[in-house]
């Protein structure tokens, strides 16, 4: 399985469509999220990205931003979210992140700062995978322990 390592320049056209949140750090801009994808649309040399996922009463949340690629990764700006019961304004961030390691056809992890991600081409994993993740997880770092594990996500 080839990857990309974190000094690497990202191929846009490969890392574009839906990945899969599988876990998460935990982070104030997807308290009380679950079932969250982030769908990645190439616009010129940035990234489009909308991450949406479902708070606790079922109701979709949706932040919209750009991914400009650097030596390192991505720097996405969230210049909005919407409210989904009137759609107003509600936050804007924005954030250095890196794929730390990619192989565009299954899984991503994503890092920067505090932060930290792991998606997935596929919505639902397998035990088996799980423990890869996991391991994959200490390798870059990173405390498995810390992870927020999207439901359902596991055969």
């Amino acid at each position: 399985m080839g990857q990309v390592p974190s000094t690497s320049p990202i191929d846009l056209n490969r890392y574009t469509g839906r990945w899969y949140e599988i876990a998460r750090y935990w982070n104030p801009f997807e308290r009380d999220c679950s079932t969250a994808t982030a769908d990645y649309v190439q616009e010129g040399q940035e990234l489009i990205v909308i991450n949406t996922c479902y708070d606790q009463n079922g109701n979709w949340r949706q932040n919209i931003g750009r991914a400009q690629p650097t030596p390192t990764g991505l720097t996405v700006n969230f210049n909005y979210a919407l409210d989904p019961s009137d759609g107003r304004e509600i936050s804007s961030s924005s954030g250095d992140y890196r794929v730390l390691w990619t192989d565009y056809q299954t899984f991503s992890f994503v890092g920067g700062g505090p932060f930290y991600w792991i998606l997935s081409r596929k919505p639902v994993i397998t035990q088996r995978e799980l423990s890869v993740l996991s391991a994959k997880t200490v390798e870059l770092g990173y405390n498995p322990q810390r992870l927020i594990w999207n439901e359902p996500n596991l055969e």
